[in-house]
């Protein structure tokens, strides 16, 4: 399956540069695919030569629900590196685990959760601890130098590590690679009608489980469709925003609690 190699953000900005890639609903912070496939190149230059992380290293991040999700699993499958998303509910010594057990290089944060996320660095020894937001740390590393699209990608490498809810348990390390992330778009295009032209996603659910990530987002995205995140659940939002046909929403994932 060595199709799965190929980089979509490398491609999208190739044949449909400007359209919409990705949209924050509550700050209006929109990219393009030309422009994402520019961040995805520029953050995964910074992660491998300025910060000096290598193949395989872990970079966890605890923050709201942000399109820079996306643009930091697309740096992380183009440098070879592990992106771990937490649980921004768990508590400091849950999140201390999870980050004992990973033992990433890199916490990335934002200025909601950035108190966590400096106490569970501080307490689990990650070496650097940065805010991903707009002229964020992470931002003042940036410059004109980017790591291009290549085909030396393994695509059954890890990319992801999710951890499961812990509802019966301690949560669990999941390990998504980029050719199942590959297959699980694929499996939907029959059902979910994923591959349609002009396909965009109103993602309200948390980006740090599978749901969130891999249910529609990455499916939608996969086939060069448009996905808009949020950074919480709000009913009459949703609904107000899903409903206006201006939006042209296709595709709305929720569980029924929901």
């Amino acid at each position: 399956m060595q199709y799965a190699a190929a980089d979509w953000v490398a491609n999208y900005a190739r044949t449909q540069p400007d359209a919409q890639a990705l949209t924050n609903f509550d700050t209006g912070e929109a990219r393009s695919w030309a422009e994402l496939d520019v961040r995805v190149g520029r953050i995964a230059y910074a992660l491998r030569h300025v910060l000096g992380l290598e193949r395989g290293d872990r970079i966890a991040n605890i923050s709201d629900g942000d399109l820079r999700h996306f643009e930091l699993q697309f740096a992380c499958a183009r440098a070879g590196l592990v992106w771990v998303p937490l649980n921004f509910r768990h508590t400091v010594f849950e999140l201390s685990r999870a980050c004992r057990e990973m033992q990433p290089r890199l916490m990335l944060t934002d200025t909601v959760w950035g108190h966590v996320a400096r106490e569970v660095a501080a307490e689990t020894g990650i070496p650097t601890t940065l805010d991903w937001g707009r002229g964020g740390g992470l931002d003042g590393l940036l410059s004109d130098a980017c790591l291009p699209a290549s085909s030396d990608v393994d695509p059954d490498a890890p990319l992801q590590i999710l951890y499961t809810s812990g509802t019966t348990g301690t949560p669990k390390a999941a390990i998504v690679t980029l050719n199942a992330m590959v297959c699980h778009s694929l499996q939907q295009v029959q059902f979910c009608a994923n591959a349609e032209p002009g396909g965009h996603l109103f993602q309200p659910m948390p980006l740090f489980h599978f749901g969130g990530l891999n249910t529609a987002s990455n499916p939608i995205l996969f086939f060069g469709g448009q996905v808009t995140v949020t950074a919480r659940f709000d009913a009459a939002a949703t609904t107000a925003f899903c409903g206006d046909p201006a939006n042209a929403v296709t595709h709305l994932c929720l569980p029924p609690v929901m």
